[in-house]
């Protein structure tokens, strides 16, 4: 493993790009409250908002990608560039992926892309294709059931990571409870460092990880991320350093490193 690894932490507070119960989030003008009103609860009542939300989505998602370049263009600036950048769960909805793929394509970077519900129309379908996603990787998704995965982008690629532990607020209530622990899978980068990305409630809950690996990446979207101190600290207390980039509505973003209690 290189003696150094440049992370980037962008803590941008966001629309979720998740359709979670019966909200899209991109659709609203605002990010409403629970139990609060949204165009999304006004369509299920029988009120015809469809024009409107699609005029809240188009509108956020071209700011946001705006927004994004900005963020990608300041990141340029430095040299190097950082070797791993990290947005927050929920953050990136597909159609600003491409611009982040390109970045990574000329700048040699690692971008954990928050995550996203995927999509099947034939539109998103051609979006993922056109990302690097192979027609296998899609059907694995889709057959999994994902409502929420993790695009790992690599020299332009996208490979696309299911989040497998759900938090009790993602769960179904007819959901079976899981018999095994969840295999999560390291991934390697330039240079050989290997990364165990997680997403949010992953980190939270027991998992079983398949091979050793040298860095541990989490994206989140928590009202309360000193939630994950004990898991931060036992990771760090095993040699593992931790990348930490949450919402920035909550923030407590981090990065924890290693320190050496010898001295």
């Amino acid at each position: 493993m290189s003696n150094t690894v440049r992370v980037a932490l962008c803590q941008l507070e966001c629309h979720p790009a998740i359709y979670a119960s019966h909200i899209s989030y991109l659709n609203e003008p605002f990010v409403p409250p629970p139990g609060h009103a949204s165009l999304s609860l006004l369509s299920t009542k029988g009120l015809d908002v469809g024009a409107l939300e699609a005029l809240c989505r188009e509108q956020y998602v071209a700011w946001h990608e705006t927004r994004v370049a900005s963020v990608l263009a300041f990141l340029k600036t430095f040299s190097p560039p950082p070797d791993v950048v990290l947005f927050p769960e929920g953050s990136l909805p597909l159609e600003v992926l491409g611009l982040l793929a390109q970045w990574s394509a000329e700048t040699g970077a690692t971008i954990l892309a928050g995550s996203h519900s995927p999509r099947r129309s034939t539109k998103s379908v051609a979006r993922y294709l056109d990302l690097g996603v192979t027609k296998e990787a899609l059907n694995k998704l889709y057959k999994y059931g994902s409502t929420n995965t993790l695009p790992l982008i690599q020299g332009g690629k996208v490979t696309l990571i299911p989040k497998r532990l759900l938090s009790p607020f993602e769960r179904s209530v007819v959901s079976a409870p899981s018999r095994e622990l969840p295999l999560l899978h390291p991934y390697t980068l330039p240079g050989d460092i290997r990364i165990l990305p997680l997403i949010c409630s992953e980190a939270l809950q027991l998992h079983s990880v398949t091979q050793v690996y040298d860095l541990v990446a989490i994206v989140a979207y928590d009202s309360k991320p000193d939630s994950f101190r004990t898991y931060v600290e036992h990771q760090v207390a095993n040699g593992k350093p931790v990348a930490f980039c949450n919402d920035g509505a909550s923030g407590g973003s981090f990065v924890h490193t290693i320190v050496d209690r010898r001295i």
